[in-house]
């Protein structure tokens, strides 16, 4: 699912639909984001840097959404096997 939504563009398709993933709207920004994410962040573009031939994207955070079974999430003590990511293996 990740290497799909990062190396698929949205602009011609829904991506989420095309894989059958649910998703919902943002409650600051109105993003997608998956329903299944225990951990979310709203960002929004702020700058894009040009170099060269690519690109450095800036964005601020404007909201972060957090699952309450995750349970601690200062620094340090976050149990990524509660978070779950993608990139976790079991």
């Amino acid at each position: 699912m990740a290497d799909y939504f990062g190396t698929t563009t949205g602009y011609h398709n829904n991506k989420c639909k095309d894989i059958n993933v649910k998703y919902s709207k943002g409650t600051v920004l109105k993003v997608p984001i998956l329903d299944a994410s225990p951990w979310v962040y709203e960002c929004q573009l702020t700058k894009i840097a040009h170099q060269g031939d690519g690109a450095t994207y800036f964005g601020e955070i404007k909201n972060i959404l957090v699952d309450e079974k995750i349970g601690e999430t200062s620094y340090g003590a976050i149990d990524l096997m509660k978070l779950n990511p993608l990139s976790t293996r079991r």
